[in-house]
């Protein structure tokens, strides 16, 4: 059974306390939403030489770089966020690849439908199985 606000702020937890590991909470989640989605494009972006896996970049505050791969083989590209994302932050996941807008538009066979809004619909769809392993405690924060 849920407790009242109130019966934790009685056992010795300052509203402050409160505040600190919700907002903790709130930009952890961001991070590992953000990380998801990454990772759900690069996963869903057809692979030929890996240029087009390898143009994703991701990045807190302000657009990437807009630096392309030249032509070559690659492997796929590692998520990184240095942390939590903190509230009112922008996170961008971008490709600037010339050829990218026809691949969402489904010209490959490998992503007839596409990348970016099935990857996101997923994203979506799993946002419950998020917050459960948040709630659990599987994403610490460090403020239990």
């Amino acid at each position: 059974m849920p407790r009242r606000p109130s019966q934790l702020l009685m056992r010795g937890t300052t509203w402050q306390q409160f505040e600190r590991r919700a907002i903790g909470r709130v930009e952890l989640m961001k991070q590992y939403l953000a990380l998801d989605l990454f990772t759900r494009f690069v996963a869903m972006t057809p692979r030929k030489t890996g240029r087009a896996q390898a143009s994703w970049n991701i990045a807190v505050g302000t657009e990437p770089d807009r630096t392309v791969p030249p032509p070559g083989n690659y492997g796929a590209p590692r998520p990184s966020l240095s942390g939590p994302v903190p509230i009112g932050q922008t996170v961008w996941v971008t490709s600037n690849l010339n050829y990218m807008q026809f691949l969402e538009q489904g010209s490959s066979t490998q992503a007839p439908y596409g990348i970016v809004d099935v990857s996101i619909l997923a994203v979506l769809d799993n946002l419950e199985s998020h917050a459960a392993v948040l709630r659990s405690g599987g994403l610490d924060v460090g403020l239990r």
